[in-house]
């Protein structure tokens, strides 16, 4: 059974039938963004109380008035400019005297506890006769070890010799008609033949005969082993693709008008 689908003008007589069983927006009286809806009243009884009770307020306008005034840190904010000190906060000035206070004093704990500085270090590393990086890379360069680089070198000059050995595994002999490719046998492995037009295989190909493939198909010759016996073959450097499991393009037929029609009968 055909797969429908619906284009443009489906929907257009899908609009037309939605517009038929719902009634159309308006906008509130005064509004140009604001819409009726089924209640007469839209407000909640909090708000209706708070409305009815607007006229009995005595709260003069004025900030130091406010109830519930906003604070920071405890400390409550009163009008006009605000400052640091007057909100109880440190300024930049205090947080740099600050932290070069706490500096001064972990350096003067580290003295005091007997730790050494870095100069100190080096020198008590050095009376004690161990190596330097340095000297230890020339140990390891003159006992014959090698370094990362001399690894990465040869890794690199092995990498060079086998993609150039697989650049020359196929050497292209041309194009051919199917009916004059050579006999297999007659050919040298890793020779690479285009076929003009399209061919069906025979016995002397990999997958064996009856496979239809299309002009432009390479074929290349390998040696193919069984047993003790090795004998030379076609193989198609090109893969078979199933496509039964996709949809067609006659699969698919438009949805009529009348369908929708009935949907809404």
């Amino acid at each position: 059974m055909a797969t429908k689908f619906i284009n443009l003008n489906n929907l257009a007589t899908f609009l037309a039938k939605l517009k038929t069983l719902f009634v159309a927006k308006e906008l509130k009286t005064g509004s140009t963004s604001t819409y009726k809806v089924l209640s007469d009243n839209n407000l909640t009884d909090e708000l209706v109380t708070k409305i009815n009770n607007a006229g009995d307020s005595t709260f003069s306008g004025a900030y130091a008035d406010l109830t519930g005034k906003p604070s920071i840190g405890g400390k409550e904010i009163a009008s006009g400019n605000q400052t640091a000190a007057s909100l109880g906060l440190a300024t930049p000035a205090d947080v740099t005297a600050a932290a070069n206070n706490a500096r001064a004093g972990a350096v003067n704990d580290v003295k005091n506890l007997g730790y050494q500085t870095t100069s100190q270090v080096e020198t008590a590393i050095t009376a004690k006769g161990y190596q330097t990086a340095a000297q230890v890379d020339t140990i390891v360069t003159g006992k014959g070890y090698q370094t990362a680089a001399n690894v990465d070198s040869k890794v690199n000059a092995a990498k060079t010799e086998l993609q150039n050995s697989l650049g020359s595994a196929f050497r292209a002999k041309g194009s051919t008609m199917f009916a004059s490719l050579p006999a297999p046998a007659s050919a040298t492995k890793g020779d690479v033949w285009n076929i003009t037009d399209q061919f069906t295989t025979d016995d002397q190909f990999v997958d064996g005969s009856g496979k239809t493939l299309p002009a432009g198909t390479n074929v290349v010759a390998v040696a193919v082993t069984t047993g003790d016996t090795t004998v030379m073959k076609w193989d198609a450097l090109t893969g078979m693709i199933d496509l039964s499991g996709y949809m067609r393009k006659t699969d698919l037929t438009p949805a009529s008008d009348a369908e929708i029609d009935a949907l809404f009968a």
